[in-house]
């Protein structure tokens, strides 16, 4: 008599716990991308919402975020698994609904190499060769600063396939392996930050104009660059008014938490971080690695207005986005530090900026890193759950990392880095998408944690966090509905506001494209599934094997 088909592929997921809780907590503040994603709030949010408190903002996304860092660090302790996000929906909600959501998370998850390449070329390599190449008159030096730093082409495609094969290489290797290459991460990092924050902090506003003026003449004409940029960007369309504007202010959010959000990204790794079920060690890792990313970029964010104003902050920036800036490099970070060396380059700044190209380089590696390593853990858990093809659960015996699937994903992403390189034309269509699409995953896994002491009570009792309440009240009810108000008013600025690009019907129709594609492969492969004997909806009762 034939053995009826388990429900879970095997017993156990092959994953080793090889990750110590200040792996994962460096991991997540590089997953935040702590230089990069603090050098894009700054420039976005300044530009497209002018009349916000840019540091109140920063603070304020932090507060409210912190409650769906809760949520899922109570969620990791009571089911501490790899591929969180498709384990908590899946047990929690409906299978479909989450099957739906995390299929159409993954495509997108993946195009964030595209971004990961545009931070390593556009903002460090492309505008460090552009700076040395005006400073020495050398138009060679210039002219490779503005192919690799141009976003697109042939540079581009080239730069993202370099990273991809050294991203690939290190996901295929055991995880502890990154655990040592991290520290490299992080140290370049925050060697860039350091030097950012104290040049920034020591330069007065005096200096600062009279430098960037100096500096502008390298490429443009007019002596007194700094007032014509504020006067350009008014004449263009820029308001600013002499009060916050309520609007403004909560525009902030979704721009800000694009990045901060990722705080606890680790939980898609739970099945391979030791300690995982420790609400101590949760902590650490996702409200410590949140809140220490956010003081950084408030950092930033403060000594960048105080030395250069916000005025010139948002006036650089709105022409940045509207393409109206006269130096090639754009209002970025990197043209900030530098304008400070007027028209001669001195040897701190030039130190800075090299620091700042690693940092760079080093942030963008990072993205390549972990966001086609979560979506393989995603992946990996649906397999193992019998809603994808069983060889994606293929775990290498020597490696012990998910091999097929990681195959499949840098196979995706090579395609996403060759689309954008080639059809920037599409980039309108899947660049807001992947920005926004982090709020719809977030909003669905915030009612899990808010429905779980009422859905799956006998979970959530045997769980530590069952003693952790408000009166009556489960905290991760109250966190998970916070949570889930706080994403949805991040989402409806996503689909209201035409700045942040998802307000067409292209980009909707894509977004909800995927997510349909999501639903009807799972009616489908449920159906399959049946035919071979397995009930999948049986493996939604149980918390998956370790």
């Amino acid at each position: 008599m034939s053995k009826k088909p388990s429900v879970f592929l095997r017993d156990v997921t092959g994953l080793v716990r090889e990750w110590k809780a200040r792996d994962a907590f460096m991991f997540n503040v590089l997953t935040m991308a702590v230089l990069s994603g603090g050098a894009y709030d700054i420039t976005t949010a300044a530009g497209v919402f002018p009349n916000g408190n840019l540091i109140l903002g920063i603070f304020l996304t932090a507060l409210l975020g912190t409650s769906m860092w809760i949520t899922y660090a109570f969620l990791s302790v009571t089911i501490p698994r790899s591929g969180a996000d498709w384990v908590f929906q899946s047990r929690i909600l409906i299978p479909s609904v989450a099957a739906s959501i995390i299929i159409g998370d993954i495509f997108y998850l993946i195009y964030w190499v595209v971004f990961g390449t545009f931070y390593a070329v556009a903002g460090g390599i492309g505008p460090f060769f552009v700076t040395i190449g005006a400073f020495y008159h050398n138009q060679i030096w210039m002219n490779f600063g503005t192919w690799i730093g141009s976003g697109v082409g042939l540079s581009f495609f080239i730069a993202g396939i370099i990273i991809l094969v050294l991203a690939g290489i290190q996901l295929i290797l055991p995880i502890r392996f990154y655990a040592k290459v991290q520290w490299f991460l992080m140290g370049s990092v925050m060697a860039g930050i350091t030097a950012t924050i104290l040049v920034f902090s020591l330069t007065p506003h005096n200096l600062f104009v009279e430098k960037f003026n100096e500096f502008s003449t390298l490429f443009v004409s007019s002596p007194d660059y700094y007032h014509q940029v504020i006067n350009s960007a008014t004449s263009n369309g820029l308001i600013l008014r002499s009060h916050i504007s309520l609007f403004d202010q909560f525009g902030i959010f979704p721009v800000t938490w694009s990045l901060l959000a990722w705080a606890f990204w680790s939980a898609q790794f739970n099945g391979e971080i030791r300690g995982a079920s420790s609400l101590k060690n949760q902590t650490i890792i996702m409200l410590g690695s949140g809140w220490f990313t956010a003081i950084i970029w408030i950092l930033m964010a403060y000594t960048l207005i105080r030395m250069a104003s916000w005025q010139f902050v948002t006036s650089a920036s709105y022409l940045t986005l509207t393409g109206n800036f006269g130096i090639p490099i754009g209002a970025y970070i990197t043209t900030y530090l530098a304008a400070l060396s007027g028209s001669s380059l001195n040897i701190i700044i030039l130190i800075s900026l090299l620091l700042i190209m690693i940092a760079f380089i080093a942030n963008g590696y990072q993205i390549f890193y972990n966001t086609i390593g979560g979506p393989i853990r995603l992946g990996f858990s649906m397999a193992f759950d019998r809603v994808l093809p069983d060889l994606f659960t293929k775990v290498s015996e020597r490696w012990g990392t998910p091999l097929n699937f990681t195959i499949l994903a840098l196979i995706v992403a090579a395609g996403e880095l060759w689309a954008a390189a080639f059809y920037p034309q599409y980039a309108p269509l899947i660049i807001p998408a992947t920005l926004s699409s982090g709020a719809i995953p977030y909003m669905f896994t915030s009612a899990a944690g808010a429905l779980l002491p009422f859905r799956r009570p006998e979970i959530y009792k045997s769980s530590p966090i069952s003693n952790y309440k408000i009166g009556s009240l489960p905290l991760i009810t109250l966190t998970g509905v916070i949570s889930l108000l706080f994403n949805a008013l991040v989402a409806y600025y996503w689909l209201s506001v035409p700045a942040l690009g998802l307000y067409n019907y292209g980009v909707l129709i894509f977004v909800m494209g995927a997510y349909v594609f999501g639903a009807i492969w799972y009616l489908v492969f449920k159906s399959y599934r049946k035919k071979q004997g397995i009930e999948i909806d049986l493996a939604f009762k149980a918390i998956p094997p370790e």
